[in-house]
This record gives structure tokens, C-alpha cells and sequence, in this order.
């Protein structure tokens, strides 16, 4: 009698010892989900984040349709760059649309310029200060305050003359920065000229 009352005290004994370490286990696998689940949800935001901001960076911003190039007298004395926005992007103040210009002569040194939107005059560019701006479609009316989805803009670059960008002859390098003061992507634009021009000058393709 006494030995099965000691048997069954010690059988209870680990009865309870198992059960606690079955309900620890359930705590510890029950805090372990949760952590999971935490740390999914927490990744997931994290790449829904990171890829708008790459979905940004890759379709957001204006970018240049074509590239033209105004020849006199055996060099490109103006370049006009025809802009309009990816799709899904946001309308873009003109105001905030800074144009860094390098031009490079066959066999010259890199010379910069930053330009700016003239305000006062869009159609009109000024050597070596502002970049002229004619809406080529403006459907909208948004232009000349703003570049919407449906407009499309000349830009049109001054080179020589007061300018300290030079012109450029055949075979030269140009490039052209697009940037926007409030943030959003920079489009480049990287031009080499023709290994030769019409000999009545007029207009040529830059587009590479």
C-alpha cells in the first residue's frame, strides 16, 4: 500500500514536471511566432518601401525625348533637348529644374555651366545664365509654371558668344545634367557630335 502511494506520488511528480515543461515549450513556440510574424511584417514594409523608391528612381523624373543641334558656320552653337516626364511622375515646377551643362571641343578640356529657368522670359535663353523653355504640347495649360504628364518642352542651351561653353565641331562631347532642386532623379544625357555637318549648317541629331 504505502510502496504504490509512493509510486503514484512520484508518477505525479512527473506528471507536473511534464506538464510545465509542455506549457514552456507552448510559451516559448507562441513568443517565437510572434517574433516571426513580427519580423515578417517588419521586412515586407521594408521592401514595399525600398521598392517605390527604386520604382522612383527608375520611372519618376523628366527625361529627354530627343536631342537636336543647331549648326553654324561648322560647329553646334545651340542645343535643344525636347523633355517630358516618365510616367507616374508628379508635375514638376519649372522653378525647380537646374540644367548642368559640360561641353568638351575635339581635343579640349571639359568646360561646366549651370542654368537655370529663366521666369521672366521662358522662350528666351541667355548665354551663360538660363536655359530657354517652349511648350511643344501643352494640353493642359500647365506650361510655362509647370511640366505635367501631357506636356512636352524644348530646352534650348546657348554655346559660344557670352557663354563660356564652347561651341562644338564635329567629334566633341557634350552632357547634359537634368536635375530637380527639391530632390527626384538627375537625367543624364551624354552627346557625342557627328564626325561630320551638313555644309549648309541647319539642324542635326544628337541623339546617341
Amino acid at each position: 500500500m504505502r510502496n504504490n502511494m509512493q509510486r503514484n506520488k512520484r508518477d505525479a511528480v512527473i506528471g507536473v514536471g511534464t506538464l510545465i515543461v509542455f506549457i514552456a515549450m507552448v510559451l516559448v513556440a507562441a513568443i517565437a511566432s510572434a517574433v516571426i510574424i513580427w519580423t515578417a511584417e517588419n521586412l515586407e514594409e521594408d521592401a514595399e518601401r525600398t521598392g517605390a523608391g527604386a520604382r522612383e528612381d527608375v520611372t519618376g523624373g523628366v527625361y529627354a525625348k530627343t536631342v537636336e543641334g543647331q549648326v553654324t558656320a561648322g560647329a553646334v552653337d545651340r542645343v535643344y533637348l525636347y523633355i517630358a516626364l516618365y510616367g507616374g511622375s508628379e508635375d514638376v515646377d519649372m522653378n525647380e529644374i537646374v540644367v548642368h551643362v559640360l561641353s568638351m571641343p575635339r581635343g579640349a578640356a571639359w568646360v561646366a555651366e549651370d542654368l537655370s529657368y529663366n521666369a521672366a522670359a521662358p522662350g528666351t535663353a541667355v548665354a551663360g545664365t538660363s536655359y530657354g523653355s517652349t511648350a511643344i504640347a501643352n494640353p493642359l495649360g500647365a506650361f510655362p509654371d509647370t511640366l505635367d504628364q501631357q506636356s512636352i518642352v524644348r530646352i534650348e542651351i546657348i554655346l559660344g558668344g557670352l557663354s563660356s561653353l564652347p561651341t562644338l565641331p564635329p567629334d566633341s562631347d557634350f552632357q547634359v545634367l537634368i536635375m530637380q532642386s527639391k530632390g527626384g532623379p538627375t537625367t543624364v544625357e551624354e552627346i557625342s557630335t557627328p564626325s561630320g555637318y551638313p555644309a549648309a549648317g541647319g539642324i542635326v541629331n544628337l541623339d546617341n
